[in-house]
């Protein structure tokens, strides 16, 4: 009896063993089909992925040099509007002084161009830092 138990007792330490190999494979099993299953759909992914990088890339070239060059035009032109209009202080207070209108000097038509420029300065400048986030400036 004594090797009959021992059999017993060593085919009883075996199942829970067993059963802990059979969940390893049955885990295994459903990883392998999901990244199956996940494969194809994880490949377009990534495929798209990297066609739009490619796609963004030459874009960003782009983008980094109309920012130089829309900032740089941005703060001439400022510098510009200052000159005017210290040069249209100056002549009113010229026109002040012979008493006429400083119109009657000068084109003040120009006051509408001003007003146009500023406000495309003024877009630009609020999107200068979004740009700046893309070009990693």
């Amino acid at each position: 009896m004594d090797s009959v138990e021992k059999r017993i007792q060593a085919y009883l330490s075996k199942i829970p063993k067993q059963k802990v190999e059979l969940g390893a494979v049955e885990d295994f099993k459903k990883a392998a089909g999901f990244v199956k299953q996940s494969r194809n759909t994880y490949n377009k992914v990534v495929q798209e992925f990297v066609n739009l990088l490619n796609q963004f890339i030459p874009y960003q070239a782009k983008l980094k040099d109309a920012y130089f060059r829309a900032k740089d035009f941005a703060d001439d032109v400022e510098e510009d509007i200052q000159r005017l209009q210290k040069a249209a202080d100056k002549i009113a207070a010229a026109a002040k002084d012979l008493g006429i209108q400083p119109k009657e000097i000068v084109d003040t038509s120009i006051v509408n161009d001003v007003a146009d420029v500023e406000d495309t300065i003024n877009i630009a400048r609020q999107r200068f830092d979004d740009a700046k986030a893309i070009i990693k400036i």
